[in-house]
């Protein structure tokens, strides 16, 4: 007995599609420097562009004979899809268009009721009334939100505990609980900031140049022939912007006291510049020592790692301005800070050690898998910064309390913890050169150029797109 199968119905993205106007907005979402409240929530790879993922979502659901101009305002466009790209080919000859665009960028705008309901009326007639967009493979979840957003039932599939965190705190919470967990983030989210304040003020001094953008630290071992520690450092650069100045750190080197430090350089030919930047300190496992100019062997650098002799020295602070990153040598605010920080690592070091550790087995999975040498990281003493690891513990003891406190939990489902969770941890996180390569990668391998980043409040800048995730 034969079985017929009725043909598929013909979608809009088969058809047409304006894709040259999307691929405009999609440089637009991420070029500002302010991308959409989901992408700053946590790092994930390959996050999809919101413009081009309800494109396809509403592409793929409207009939091949949907107004194309109601489609595109749908998408949040503000003006035709050909005068959206004749106005970037303007600017990509280098002529200012003024005005730009004309309109805020497309993930921003709000559709027309008449429009949604329109789309709404001609998706159902084409698919009946349940419909539901399923992505298999959801990752940082730009689909399952727009469907979302655009009133379908969204079912997302993911096997990562980290994407399904970020699905969660995307997709379920807002949409579940809608603008009351928003107020209840602000609210709570304010008192808890306040309480741990001035616990991490001694660990974050206030510059008097401006707003410390970021510590930039160097790894040291000891030199094999002084016993000095010297700094492992492949690239002295502190900023190669693509037209401007160079800016370097210059090792500084006073080999009778075994110290160094610092002067900031820009790279130039005219007086007062360095010609060259100074060379790597660092390079293929190998160090170079500024007290003797011998090589130290890549074996001597890992054992001394592996042996708990591995240092890290703070020798450039970056000042954000009105006009741009300054950098300056570390003053004895900054120093004290440190000390400060590694005073409170020995209160909270067996916190550290016991719930901050990786198994045996997980590091000689690691290793059998990465093919990279093991480097000694093996508690949170000793992949993070005093500072950061301190200020960890202090913010994750003092959520357990807060939470217990305000009995928080109990009326918001625990929907909070998500949000606060990101939002100290993002903040925290300390990048190094590996910092693309994986959270397992940046924690496990002694990358030798280290850089903490600045929060610009105890909770950093990752609070605010928690905030507006939960809006």
């Amino acid at each position: 007995m034969s079985k017929t199968t009725a043909a598929p119905p013909r979608v809009l993205i088969e058809d047409w599609l304006p894709a040259a106007a999307i691929g405009v907005e999609c440089i637009r979402e991420r070029s500002t420097g302010q991308q959409p409240p989901d992408k700053r929530l946590h790092v994930w790879w390959a996050r999809r562009p919101l413009t081009a993922s309800r494109a396809a979502v509403l592409a793929s659901l409207l009939p091949a004979d949907f107004p194309h101009e109601t489609f595109e305002r749908l998408l949040g466009f503000g003006r035709p899809s050909a005068e959206i790209v004749s106005v970037r080919r303007l600017m990509d000859t280098g002529y200012k268009v003024p005005g730009g665009f004309g309109y805020d960028r497309a993930f921003k705008n709000p559709w027309r009721e008449d429009d949604m309901q329109l789309a709404q009326k001609a998706a159902k007639k084409l698919w009946g009334d349940n419909i539901a967009v399923i992505d298999p493979m959801a990752g940082g979840g730009s689909i399952p939100l727009e469907a979302a957003r655009l009133g379908f039932r969204s079912l997302a599939n993911e096997y990562n505990p980290v994407a399904c965190t970020v699905l969660e705190a995307t997709v379920d919470y807002p949409f579940r609980f809608g603008e009351k967990l928003a107020r209840a983030a602000r609210k709570w989210g304010k008192v808890w900031e306040e309480r741990i304040a001035k616990r991490l003020a001694s660990f974050y001094p206030v510059n008097r140049s401006g707003s410390v953008h970021a510590y930039i630290f160097a790894r040291t071992v000891p030199c094999p022939d002084t016993q000095y520690h010297t700094p492992l450092v492949p690239d002295w650069h502190l900023l190669k912007p693509k037209s401007g100045v160079n800016v370097v750190a210059e090792p500084q080197v006073e080999k009778d006291k075994g110290s160094w430090r610092v002067r900031i350089r820009e790279i130039g030919g005219e007086a007062g510049r360095l010609r060259e930047p100074p060379k790597p300190s660092y390079s293929d496992g190998k160090g170079i020592s500024l007290f003797t100019g011998r090589q130290i062997p890549s074996d001597y650098i890992k054992a001394k790692a592996q042996a708990g002799e591995m240092r890290s020295a703070l020798y450039a602070v970056a000042i954000k301005t009105p006009q741009g990153l300054r950098f300056l040598p570390p003053d004895e605010g900054d120093l004290k800070a440190i000390k400060a920080a590694e005073k409170s690592c020995t209160s909270c070091g067996q916190l550290g050690k016991k719930q901050m550790s990786f198994r045996p087995s997980y590091i000689q999975k690691y290793r059998a898998t990465s093919g990279r040498g093991y480097t000694g990281c093996r508690d949170g003493l000793t992949c993070f910064r005093p500072a950061s690891f301190s200020a960890l513990v202090f913010l994750s003891k003092s959520f357990v309390g807060f939470g217990r406190k305000y009995s928080i939990w109990r009326r918001n489902a625990g929907s909070l913890s998500f949000y606060y969770f990101l939002s100290f941890w993002t903040s925290l996180r300390t990048g190094t050169a590996f910092c693309h390569r994986g959270i397992l990668q940046r924690v496990l391998l002694a990358a030798c150029s280290i850089v903490t980043i600045f929060p610009s409040s105890p909770l950093g800048v990752r609070w605010l797109p928690c905030q507006q995730a939960a809006a």
